[in-house]
């Protein structure tokens, strides 16, 4: 009976020991989109204006696309991973500070820069090359050293105080080994857990980032099964935190192939922009019964619709950079396109010309209070 009761004993704590590699499975707020608001839903209405950063525009500076913004308390950092991928540092009132790394094949420099982070440790900042190597620079683009990753094909990472964390699209899929979406590491970079496992080949992520943090709190987005996912400091574990519910969605088998994505682009609802603040979060997406972008707000605490639009514009970029701060960049294009006039209160217009030689421009925007019922 000893012996039973031991082995018993043993069963369990080997179980209870091991890492969980799943997302944790507990009650999540559930948010219908696309329900109402078919009137336009002005910028001032959601957010509070805190002021135009005009990027200086010159030969190293000069941007393509965004597809990141990191901020510290000196500094702006970009990512411009279009063909001459470049990570540029701006001061807070844009002006250029320097790059940081170089496109190549040699020492210190980067093939391919899919993203990065800055360790909020030391302040390096961290550059996923080709999916699988991290380098690591200081704050003025100094290489220090470079370690390759033991996941192949990352696309996205986030560092916070707990850990390094990557997400994996998935797209290029191995049937034969166990395929996560979302994988921490320690400060050396050894792997040390993974979650959301996937038995289907992925597809690029529509929403950039897909990591966001406030704070504390790290939230990861999943716009293929259309849900937001919350990190918890005390399991150590992502879990389910608001199922966004869309009226006509992509289905998943759909969604994670490529080419029957590319097929239904325009035909299904589609989230594009996801800015998370510490009471509440914005959601743009696209609706085919809808003209126009959808925009709406979301309390993070129940999923309540608390306010939902039609938007005139869609920012090149959009994302939390600091608790409630947001930054919506806007290439110049974009900003003549849509009529600057529309956007934002008289007020608060440019004091300057934008035009074809123009860098981007970022709206510093604060995320309004809510009533709360």
């Amino acid at each position: 009976m000893k012996v039973n009761n031991i082995i018993i004993t043993l069963i369990i704590l080997v179980f209870t020991s091991c890492k969980s590699t799943d997302i944790a499975n507990s009650p999540s707020a559930v948010t219908n989109l696309g329900l109402g608001g078919k009137e336009s839903l002005l910028l001032s209405s959601i957010f509070e204006f805190e002021g135009w950063i005009k990027l200086e525009a010159n030969k190293e500076s000069m941007l393509t696309r965004v597809d990141k913004v990191e901020v510290t308390n000196d500094a702006i950092y970009i990512l411009d991973g279009g063909p001459h991928a470049k990570l540029c540092k701006f001061d807070k009132e844009g002006h250029y500070i320097c790059n940081i790394g170089n496109r190549g094949a040699g020492r210190g420099e980067f093939t391919d820069c899919n993203d990065f982070t800055i360790d909020q440790k030391t302040g390096n900042i961290l550059i996923l090359n080709n999916g699988s190597k991290i380098i690591v620079y200081d704050k003025m683009g100094k290489f220090l050293y470079s370690k390759s990753l033991d996941v192949f094909r990352s696309t996205q990472i986030k560092a916070t105080k707990d850990g390094i964390f990557t997400y994996n699209d998935c797209l290029f899929f191995d049937p034969k080994e166990d395929n996560y979406h979302i994988y921490e590491f320690d400060e050396d970079l050894k792997k040390t857990n993974n979650w959301l496992k996937t038995d289907e080949p992925g597809t690029l992520s529509m929403v950039c980032p897909v990591f966001q943090n406030n704070g504390e709190k790290l939230y990861c987005i999943d716009d293929v099964n259309n849900c937001i996912y919350m990190y918890d400091n005390k399991t150590k574990e992502f879990v389910k935190y608001i199922d966004l519910l869309l009226q006509n969605p992509c289905p998943v088998d759909v969604r994670v192939n490529i080419n029957k994505f590319r097929e239904v682009i325009g035909k299904v609802d589609c989230i594009t922009r996801l800015a998370i603040g510490e009471e509440a979060a914005v959601v743009y997406y696209d609706s085919p019964n809808i003209p126009g972008i959808k925009v709406s707000t979301i309390e993070l605490k129940n999923g309540r619709i608390l306010q939902e639009g039609l938007s005139m514009t869609l920012p090149d970029y959009l994302s939390i950079v600091d608790k409630n701060i947001v930054y919506a960049v806007y290439s110049p294009e974009n900003l003549c396109r849509s009529n600057i006039l529309r956007l934002y209160p008289k007020e608060h217009q440019i004091d300057s010309e934008i035009d074809s030689e123009s860098n981007f421009v970022i709206a510093k925007l604060r995320m309004k209070s809510f009533d709360k019922k």
